[in-house]
């Protein structure tokens, strides 16, 4: 949202447009997994060119593929997952390549048992 009003009220360049969430209703459900989504697109829309992005769960980290409008998802398995935020909060992140730009990184908050 800060991006979109500097954008339009400062009258700034516009720049990559990059987010991860989870589902709503899959971070409060300790017993499904956690559908994520992506979306790395460029000011002109479409995605980015030679948009990578890689997952970092507890150090493991997994690319998630990229469709041709910019979005990609994957599944978190909550299996294993302990909290490291809080009392039941995990938080991992999503990270952001293309051609001459990145990283840029987003965090993801979910519930962990």
């Amino acid at each position: 949202m800060l991006q979109l009003l500097d954008e339009v009220l400062n009258d700034t360049p516009p720049a990559p447009f990059l987010c991860a969430a989870a589902d709503g209703d899959d971070y409060i459900d300790y017993n499904s997994d956690v559908d994520v989504r992506v979306s790395a697109v460029g000011p002109a829309g479409g995605a980015l060119p030679g948009c990578a992005v890689a997952v970092d769960v507890s150090g493991n980290k997994t690319s998630v593929p990229i469709n041709p409008e910019g979005r990609g998802a994957f599944i978190l398995k909550r299996v294993g997952i302990q909290h490291n935020v809080g009392n039941d909060i995990y938080r991992f992140t999503v990270t952001f390549r293309w051609s001459g730009g990145g990283p840029v990184t987003r965090a993801v908050v979910i519930r962990s048992v």
